[in-house]
């Protein structure tokens, strides 16, 4: 098998790396297309080393050579990560290359809180992989409302298990992204209910939105918050390592947090770390694993007695579990039927 992924990451960041490498120790010819808008390249990786950058202005036809195979016959999966970037890329690619099979992966509900006249190019996006890919990937069962007859692919992280003794410390943290998903009047108060407790913020702020800048900036004029930056996935495991507990506190009653499957969760899980949510939909699917709070008295009473030793849900063996090489059978099974159709 030939997979060829598109994303908008430098290889060591995108979000399904270990889905890669597994792809690649069960012996199929991995390629990735990174689209770096920042550094203005495309980057070109074959079996995990970058082979070659070009400009980001550079034409579909010259990534053709990169992406059509020449190890053998077998058809070339387009897994398509980019989301509703470069979408011209990739499906003149699809043209290309007759033997190829397009996947649309819907890696979250995409849309967010675009507005006129995004929202409308974005759907019309999304219309012509809806008609022009040979499968669709989503990451939730809510999101077959939108994409029926998808295929369900469940999240996972890249970061290997560990079960190192923790820092028994008052630290707490939260790895986000920090927009209008979030809570932050729960946050708020879970801050002022343990002011013993030091919280600790990893992730990117949703810095172009003047109300979602300015509560998360609320949050850090206390003593007891501090902001790291935002963080490379690369960095997870170390950036993890020394905590105990992770939260996600999501707002129930944001539309968007129906549908999404926070990596986050599998990343705190990987880590040997305890996990608390708010009851999405997802964390109530996860419940046997992770702790449910539903506002900032159930996450302060939860917080306290995980840092106290009590009610460990975290497993003591995860293995692999919730890593990405659990999912590639799944997907590699799924993959090969497209090819057979």
């Amino acid at each position: 098998m030939n997979l060829v992924a598109f994303a908008r990451d430098r290889y060591e960041d995108y979000f399904r790396r270990g889905l890669l490498e597994a792809a690649q120790r069960d012996g199929v010819n991995v390629r990735y297309v990174g689209f770096r808008r920042r550094e203005r390249r495309i980057d070109l990786v074959r079996g995990g080393i970058l082979e070659r950058s070009v400009s980001l202005a550079s034409t579909p036809a010259c990534l053709g050579e990169f992406v059509r195979s020449t190890t053998d016959n077998e058809r070339t999966v387009l897994f398509n990560s980019a989301g509703y970037n470069w979408f011209w890329h990739i499906l003149y690619l699809r043209r290309k290359l007759p033997r190829s099979v397009l996947v649309f992966d819907v890696y979250d509900w995409l849309y967010y809180d675009a507005t006129f006249p995004k929202s409308w190019v974005m759907r019309a996006i999304d219309w012509t992989y809806r008609k022009r890919s040979d499968a669709v990937i989503v990451v939730s069962p809510e999101l077959h409302r939108f994409y029926p007859g998808a295929f369900l692919l469940d999240n996972a992280s890249h970061v290997r298990a560990t079960r190192a003794e923790k820092s028994r410390t008052r630290e707490v943290a939260i790895v986000a992204s920090f927009d209008q998903r979030l809570d932050f009047a729960l946050l708020a108060d879970l801050l002022d209910r343990l002011p013993d407790v030091r919280f600790h913020f990893h992730g990117w702020v949703r810095s172009d939105q003047r109300r979602v800048r300015a509560r998360f900036d609320s949050l850090l004029e206390r003593a007891n918050a501090t902001y790291h930056g935002a963080y490379e996935n690369a960095a997870l495991e170390g950036l993890l390592s020394g905590y105990r507990i992770g939260l996600l506190p999501y707002a129930t009653t944001n539309r968007l947090n129906l549908f999404v499957n926070p990596e986050k969760i599998y990343h705190y899980l990987q880590s040997g770390m305890e996990v608390i949510a708010t009851p999405i939909p997802q964390a109530l699917r996860m419940q046997a694993c992770i702790h449910l709070a539903a506002n900032s008295i159930e996450f302060a009473n939860r917080i306290e007695s995980l840092l106290d030793g009590k009610e460990l849900k975290c497993p003591p063996q995860t293995g692999q579990r919730f890593h990405w090489s659990q999912r590639w059978p799944e997907l590699r099974r799924h993959l090969e039927q497209i090819e057979r159709r």
